[in-house]
């Protein structure tokens, strides 16, 4: 069984339990295939879920590694935006928050997420939440 390396681990292996369940004389066998990259930002997004109000995921709209981080924070409760740019953003999104996670897709430039960062940071400072408020 081959799946694309940014598919959720979990999704996959409930997709070869069934198969092999399908097929009880067969052999499958599947191989992770998860790049490290998408391993650990996986893994940093698990831990934010936890921690803050809201996730902010940055990357290309046809991203899946970025879209599988929103879709994962979605799945646990917590309030999830993927966005390509600080212009995405909506204040909005923000008011009552205690604390606001960023993250990326693997593909992401250190340039986007330090601009969607320094969005985030002026968008608290409006609101009146910095010094007060964390960005994760």
């Amino acid at each position: 069984v081959i799946c694309q390396t940014t598919y959720q681990q979990v999704k996959a292996g409930e997709i070869v339990t069934a198969i092999r369940i399908k097929n009880p004389g067969a052999e499958i066998r599947f191989v992770d295939s998860t790049c490290e990259p998408t391993r650990q930002r996986i893994a940093a997004v698990q831990d934010l879920i936890g921690k803050v109000d809201v996730l902010v995921v940055v990357g290309g709209k046809n991203s899946n590694n970025t879209r599988q981080q929103a879709l994962m924070a979605e799945a646990a409760g917590t309030t999830a935006f993927h966005v390509q740019g600080p212009g995405d953003l909506q204040a909005e999104w923000f008011e009552g928050c205690e604390r606001v996670g960023l993250s990326a897709g693997t593909s992401t430039m250190d340039e986007s997420i330090d601009a969607v960062e320094a969005g985030l940071r002026r968008i608290g400072e409006e609101l009146g939440l910095v010094g007060q408020r964390t960005i994760e």
